[in-house]
């Protein structure tokens, strides 16, 4: 999902809506900082004027008529770090401040060179110089309101109030609406005048005053202004121009903005520039507008923009200056342009006169196209962001909450970076954040050469919260719990797409599911898919397998083809057969194999391919579709699953939907309704590879498509793992450990399978001398070792009275039918390996030259809940689940719900419920539950003597050291039961055997007496951990 982070003018509220956490503010910041370097914001991007000459110019559009401070500071704000040249606004003073504002805060935050600044004025009556406005309680209270809808700037608000009026005989209350149109966000694009049903919209036009706008160039933050004329009459334009006089004077650049009209309007651009030139002391611009105000609505708004330039292009006596694109332009416009070539081509050669002064490197032949303004599209793409946080912070700025700042910036540079030629998305992840059930803090992932650190979340309310700008939310979790995390995704608001990956959902879930969404105007991809891809941009899911596989489909760069599916599989396969007969995917998805699929198969692109397959109804959406003409791009379609109707009964192929049933689900009625329908179906599967390939040359012949032009995709570093298992590089070790193995299915002490061990019925002592001394000594050697030991033990054992050497002798004896129960732990847990935190501690101590208690108790001060001390938890949780027969998945998901790791299931395993209804535990979860077993089997102890033992710590003994004897069977200092023939007390018996067993060969002491001696017989030098393995973030 992706991803996975979200102003002050002199009207701006002083206030927040919502705490700023500025600790987490700084580091976002920092974020902003580095994507702006690393995109080469600052090396790219020249002088206004040498942007001009390269081709390269950017322009933001504010918009002549929009006036909302906060907004147009914002927008100022993240632009200027997104590298635009100049900020075009409206000629008001208030306006004014607030763009050089944003631009301010911006360079505070990276200190890039300042855009220019420029505002627009009309000679006349023009598009640009309007508002809408009427009276909302004309309006009928049952409309349907399509004005508020339609609106780009959410410049028109109506709600419903009671008005009370005073009659002779009383009081009437009626509804009506009040609210109306908020002036100073509506741009005059004009939308909404068509749409009312009532005709109650009116457009007022307005032209800026000529005497204010001379005084508003004066000032010293305004560096050009724009004219906007309608290009049939000239005399308006000297009229606004000579009443402007001398103010020009203090200008960088003049620009004239003009639709195309007709076979004059190259000779109008002429008589302008003849008007202007003997009081021009600075750089021309021509702003062809083609369509204005359209820019957010689609792809072929920006064609009359490009078509202007290309009319341009083919006369030969063009006006002076320089030129650039407006008008819808949108993120198709480059190329357009290049289509056309007219991208950054040198056409135009530019001499500078003697009495106006221009910079020498102008002088020489530039680009015909000095570049591009974006408007509404421009304030669209970041707009959607401004919203999101107006609606949870109020008004506010924007670098208050650099994560919206982040998301709004990374959208900005995608749109300028097309001109400016800089990728913001790769330098930015596309996954803002993890969300694991029970689990925070962050997860180290590569992204191209580096590791980034991704934040991890337990909730989908705190990651939503934490990433307001995150919209798409994959769902990996099984189908057990899918539906609620699902749905939970699906009532954030900042939530706008789920993707499901789970197979088997209940399908009453699903239907939930998709009702919720539609009602909600949001997008359920799946349940049952494997994903989707953008070519180039983003990937759900595994779509698309390897990195090897994505470049070998194309996948690493648009295409031309849309492809839907309802199966993972075969979309993969497909993704190749397009990319060997077609330039490649522009869009993939698989929707899903459930019954229920959360989306349909209607979409848009150049040409579309439809791979689906028998049982359900969802292809004759696409059918009508065709029908209708709401989908006129040409479908190539292909329904699997003919093979059915050889079946004698009805047949249940790989998902849940892909059965057969009635005739209208049938493979052969869905392809030939889908041809009926104009569809190009092929007679098989087997030629549903040519019929694609047939399509698009047909396309490309008639001129539809332009075959994308290839390029040798970057190279990804491969994992350093993977070189390494297939023999391609190898990597130096940092450890030298000679004490045991467990990277293989079992540990090995001194290269003996702990299996053997067991099988051969070795002792402690023959686990410790391997590991301690290098050797296999003899039987009775080890046994004397570990009788030692015990005297050891048994005397620091609080005893409360004196003892001969005989019963001390005879206390160890006794306790021998205990050390029999004990001891397969004890050798189980005897050592880890030298990769275990403990062990690293007591190595890189031992090679820092220190002494063996050091060693042993640098290792010991890491034994805690994550490591080595959670046998006790282990045990404390499966009992309670066991007291209240609870199953194994009823344990995890009640677990999960509490926000709670279950400890000691999995470890090198991955544990999972998919395949069987039962744990899988590791060592110490074993051990945790065996001792439950032997306490409760044993029948020597109540139950509140069991859980008392859990309760204290008993069974986290294994893992503490041999002079912890005291603290752990210190409840009493009365000798032991069988000594003192007190049935009660035999709990201190089993402590004290475990204790001296643990002084023998607890996995603490062995690990810290192990591998200390280990690191000082091998002459270890000190240890110092490499850079390369160090993930340096801030």
């Amino acid at each position: 999902m992706a991803l996975c982070f979200s102003i002050n003018a002199t009207t701006l509220p002083q206030h927040h809506h919502g705490k700023v956490n500025y600790r987490s503010n700084k580091k976002c910041l920092e974020s902003v900082r580095n994507l702006v370097k690393k995109t080469r914001v600052a090396s790219v991007v020249s002088a206004p004027q040498e942007s001009l000459q390269k081709g390269n110019w950017v322009k933001l559009i504010c918009g002549a008529s929009f006036e909302d401070v906060v907004d147009v500071r914002n927008l100022s704000l993240v632009y200027t770090l997104a590298g635009v040249d100049c900020i075009d606004c409206a000629a008001d003073a208030s306006i004014v401040n607030a763009v050089n504002e944003g631009i301010g805060a911006a360079r505070e935050i990276v200190y890039l060179r300042k855009p220019w600044v420029m505002i627009s004025v009309n000679d006349d009556e023009d598009l640009h110089f309007r508002k809408a406005e009427f009276d909302p309680e004309e309006c009928p209270l049952d409309c349907s309101r399509p004005c508020e809808t339609i609106c780009p700037a959410s410049a028109i608000s109506l709600q419903q109030h009671q008005s009370t009026t005073e009659l002779s005989h009383g009081t009437e209350t009626l509804n009506v609406l009040k609210g109306g149109v908020i002036t100073e966000r509506c741009y005059g694009c004009g939308r909404c005048f068509p749409v009312c049903p009532y005709d109650k919209i009116r457009m007022a036009m307005y032209t800026r005053d000529a005497a204010a706008t001379a005084e508003l160039l004066k000032r010293n933050d305004v560096d050009a202004i724009e004219i906007h004329t309608g290009g049939r009459q000239t005399a308006p334009f000297e009229g606004l121009w000579n009443d402007l006089g001398n103010s020009t004077g203090y200008l960088k650049l003049v620009a004239v903005s003009l639709p195309y009209a007709g076979d004059s309007t190259i000779s109008s651009m002429n008589t302008i520039y003849t008007m202007m030139e003997p009081h021009l002391p600075c750089l021309n611009l021509w702003q062809l507008d083609g369509r204005p105000m359209s820019g957010d609505i689609g792809r072929g708004a920006t064609r009359e923009s490009i078509a202007f330039a290309a009319c341009l292009a083919a006369v030969k006596d063009k006006p002076r200056g320089f030129f650039q694109l407006a008008g819808g332009t949108n993120a198709h416009t480059v190329e357009g342009l290049k289509k056309e070539g007219l991208f950054q081509t040198t056409l135009i050669a530019e001499n500078s006169k003697d009495n106006r002064p221009m910079p020498t490197s102008l002088a020489s032949s530039h680009a015909l196209i000095g570049g591009i303004a974006y408007g509404g599209y421009a304030r669209k793409i970041v707009g959607r962001v401004l919203s999101s946080m107006r609606s949870q912070h109020g008004l506010v700025h924007i670098e208050d909450y650099p994560e919206h700042l982040l998301q709004a910036l990374a959208n900005a540079l995608d749109l300028v970076g097309t001109v400016k030629c800089y990728d913001p998305w790769k330098e930015l992840p596309s996954v803002a954040g993890i969300i694991n059930p029970g689990a925070e803090g962050f997860q180290k992932l590569f992204f191209g050469q580096e590791e980034i650190a991704i934040p991890v979340h337990s909730t989908v309310e705190a990651a939503c919260t934490a990433h307001p700008t995150a919209e798409v939310f994959i769902n990996f979790a099984s189908f057990r719990s899918a539906a609620a995390s699902s749905m939970a995704a699906l009532k954030q608001p900042t939530v706008r797409v789920v993707a499901i990956i789970a197979e088997g959902i209940p399908e009453a879930d699903t239907k939930q599911l998709i009702a919720y969404a539609r009602a909600n105007n949001k997008v359920v991809i799946g349940p049952a898919t494997v994903g989707g891809i953008q070519a180039g941009a983003f990937k759900i899911g595994e779509t698309a397998g390897t990195i090897d596989n994505i470049i070998a489909c194309k996948l690493y760069r648009t295409g031309s083809v849309g492809f839907v599916s309802k199966s993972g599989g075969m979309s993969n396969e497909l993704y190749n057969a397009i990319a060997r007969v077609t330039d490649g995917i522009y869009e993939g998805i698989a929707i899903g194999g459930d019954v229920f699929p959360g989306s349909t198969l209607s979409d848009h692109v150049k040409i579309m391919v439809v791979l689906v397959e028998l049982g359900g109804r969802d292809e004759y959406s696409l059918v009508e579709a065709l029908k209708q003409g709401k989908v006129n791009k040409p479908v190539v379609a292909w329904v699997s699953g003919t093979c059915a109707r050889l079946f004698k009964s009805k047949v249940q192929f790989g998902h849940a939907g892909a059965k057969s049933g009635g005739e209208m689900e049938s493979a052969q009625a869905k392809n030939q309704a889908l041809k009926d329908a104009g569809a190009v179906v092929p007679t098989s599967y087997e030629a549903f590879e040519t019929a694609i390939k047939e399509t698009f040359e047909k396309l490309v012949d008639e001129g539809k498509i332009t075959p994308v032009k290839e390029f040798t995709p970057p190279q990804i570093p491969e994992d350093l793992n993977i070189a390494i298992k297939s023999g391609k590089v190898r990597a130096p070790t940092h450890i030298i450990s000679t004490i045991s193995d467990e990277r293989g299915e079992e540990p090995c002490y001194a290269g003996v399978p702990m299996s053997s061990i067991v099988e051969q019925g070795y002792g402690v002592g023959d686990v410790i001398s391997p590991l301690w001394l290098k050797r296999s000594l003899p039987r009775y050697c080890t046994h004397f070792m570990e009788f030692n030991v015990a005297l050891l033990a048994l005397f620091h054992y609080p005893l409360g009275f004196d003892m001969h050497l005989e019963a001390v002798v005879g206390l160890a004896a006794s306790f021998t039918d205990t050390y029999d129960l004990n001891q397969i732990c004890i050798m189980l847990c005897a050592d880890h390996g030298p990769c275990v935190s403990g062990a690293h501690n007591t190595i890189v101590t031992a090679r820092a030259g220190k002494d063996l208690v050091s060693s042993l108790v640098s290792g010991l001060l890491t034994i805690g809940p994550r490591f080595g001390g959670a046998i006790d938890d282990a045990s404390r949780y499966f009992k309670d689940a066991y007291d209240k027969g609870l199953t194994p998945y009823e344990f995890v998901e009640g677990m999960k719900k509490k926000g709670i790791r279950v400890p000691r299931i999995g470890h090198s395993e991955t544990y999972t419920l998919s395949k069987a209804n039962n744990l899988v535990l590791n060592i110490d979860g074993a051990i945790g539950s065996l001792f439950l077993d032997l306490l409760a089997g044993s029948r020597m102890f109540t139950k509140p003597e069991i859980e008392e033992i859990v309760g204290i710590g008993y069974l986290n003994g294994l893992f503490l050291l041999a002079r912890s004897i005291g603290l752990i069977g210190g409840g009493s200092r009365d000798p032991p039961a069988r000594m003192s023939g007190r049935d009660h007390r035999v709990p201190l018996q089993i402590c004290a055997s475990i204790c001296y067993i643990n002084a023998a060969s607890d996995p603490t002491i062995d690990f810290c007496f192990g591998h200390t001696f280990d690191q000082k017989r091998l002459k270890q030098p000190l240890y110092r951990h490499p850079w390369e393995d160090v993930l340096y973030t801030k």
